[in-house]
């Protein structure tokens, strides 16, 4: 029995394979860890010779980078260099960089004194090119294509013609080529449709014959001629660039001086007395107030039938073309005279013609709306004065 209690308690267990918990963690497996995804990195950082060869070829490629989209900006630039596009409520466009603004603008040759709302300030060095075509008379324009006639008023470009004619004084610019590229600075508060800017010299000159043809003249009245090109264009105040072609404007002044020119001309060639002469206008006047009168029949009868004054008549009408070639009355065949009279347009002058129609209407720009075309204006502005 007692050799029964004394047998170890551990029977069963393999002391051959068992490790003791007090054996020492020297004796321990090491684990090690492999990590091969960066290995090419991590071998580059480890050797510093490789590491500098890196960081060189960064810094090459980072510097060709930035040459790369330096050159193509640049070379936009070269194409395109301006920083900054707008268009005005006009159609104005404007391109600048930091020296200059460039400005397009499509100017209607039938506009009177054009606002392009381009903005001027004194002491603004402007170079300015224009081209195009415009045609002044579309009435006869329409009649010889419609009869397959050659023009006799041909096209324009911006220079205008050299045509000289008696009406040519009463140019807005007498001393210069018909029809050409015209510019003035307006001040901005100027009210471009009000009856006192059509009567000031913002819209033209006084049509007397005391109108100076020199540059003083011009530059006083702010009038610049443009043709095909101006270059170094100082401007003398500050404003918005108007544009026209050299056309007549019908003001009151000029209306009556047109009249009083025509008639001038035309009583050379009439070869008569100054008593002749003053009895017929003064006939004339009065045709021309008794234009819309029924009440006085007789007294119209009494002079139309009178035969020295309907051939002093027939006369003018000759003479007419031959001067400033006044035209006829738009609708002077609907006056109670006319019914009366029983004629046609071609009898209607004297005493009722194209200006009075003008005159009694305000209509200033009849001789702008009877143009056609167009010019494209291109005005470069220096930003640096000096």
């Amino acid at each position: 029995m007692k050799e029964d209690i004394e047998k170890p308690q551990s029977e069963g267990i393999d002391t051959d394979n068992h490790i003791d918990a007090t054996q020492s963690s020297a004796d321990k497996p090491d684990i090690i860890i492999d990590v091969r995804q960066y290995q090419t990195l991590l071998e580059i950082l480890d050797n510093p010779r490789k590491a500098l060869k890196a960081m060189g070829a960064i810094i090459v490629l980072t510097i060709a980078i930035f040459a790369a989209l330096a050159f193509v900006i640049i070379s936009i630039k070269s194409f395109y260099p301006y920083n900054e596009i707008k268009t005005n409520m006009f159609g104005a466009t404007t391109m600048e960089n930091e020296d200059v603004e460039l400005t397009y603008w499509l100017f209607n040759t039938a506009e009177m004194w054009a606002n392009s709302g381009i903005r001027v300030e004194k002491g603004d060095i402007l170079t300015i090119r224009a081209s195009g075509k415009s045609n002044t008379a579309i009435h006869h324009l329409i009649e010889q294509v419609e009869n397959n006639q050659q023009l006799t008023h041909n096209w324009a470009g911006t220079e205008g013609h050299s045509r000289n004619s008696n009406r040519s004084k009463f140019r807005i610019m007498p001393e210069r080529a018909s029809d050409a590229l015209i510019m003035q600075v307006i001040p901005e508060d100027v009210v471009i449709y009000d009856d006192h800017f059509y009567n000031n010299k913002f819209i033209s000159p006084n049509y007397a014959d005391d109108c100076s043809q020199d540059e003083n003249y011009t530059s006083y009245n702010n009038y610049y001629f443009i043709g095909k090109e101006r270059t170094d264009l100082r401007i003398v105040q500050d404003g918005i660039l108007h544009f026209t072609v050299n056309d007549i404007v019908l003001t009151h002044n000029c209306v009556s001086s047109i009249q009083a020119y025509n008639n001038t001309l035309i009583k050379k060639k009439l070869n008569l007395s100054e008593s002749e002469y003053n009895t017929f206008m003064r006939k004339v006047a009065t045709l021309e107030s008794l234009i819309n009168d029924t009440n006085n029949i007789d007294e119209i009868t009494e002079i139309v039938e009178d035969r020295n004054f309907a051939n002093n008549c027939k006369n003018w009408i000759k003479y007419n073309k031959e001067s400033v070639n006044v035209g006829k009355h738009p609708v002077a065949l609907d006056s109670t005279l006319y019914k009366h009279l029983d004629v046609s347009h071609d009898n209607a002058l004297p005493f009722y013609n194209e200006m009075h129609y003008y005159r009694d209407n305000n209509y200033y720009n009849a001789w702008f709306d009877d143009n056609v075309g167009s010019f494209l204006i291109v005005i470069e502005k220096q930003k640096n004065k000096n």
